[in-house]
């Protein structure tokens, strides 16, 4: 979740750095100046490193919510279909049953970034 309250990071830009670093978990344990070469700017690095802990206990806190889920990108859950556009988000928060996703005629709404 560190990632995604990075700044100026988007779903396009966190799935590539995902990818060059072996994961998530990848991108977060990188050093500064590794991610400043993978061209990211000063405040998405400084985010990355020093994250702000309200907010991680809040998300947490929701994650920990009956029926709360986080389908990240490389999730058996996330919807392929959504996964096949250009800029898909990395990842989503999804309140229920996530399968639910993956039926006909569902709309995702809300911010990439």
């Amino acid at each position: 979740m560190i990632a995604l309250r990075a700044p100026q990071l988007g779903g396009a830009r966190l799935v590539g750095l995902a990818d060059r670093f072996g994961g998530m978990g990848g991108v977060v344990r990188a050093g500064a100046g590794a991610l400043r070469k993978a061209g990211l700017a000063d405040d998405a690095i400084a985010a990355l490193k020093s994250p702000d802990a309200s907010l991680l206990e809040s998300d947490l806190a929701w994650l920990g919510q009956p029926s709360h889920h986080l389908l990240t990108w490389d999730s058996p859950s996330y919807p392929s279909l959504l996964r096949s556009i250009p800029s898909a988000p990395a990842a989503l928060f999804a309140v229920g049953d996530p399968e639910v996703l993956w039926t006909p005629q569902v709309a995702v709404i809300g911010s990439r970034n």
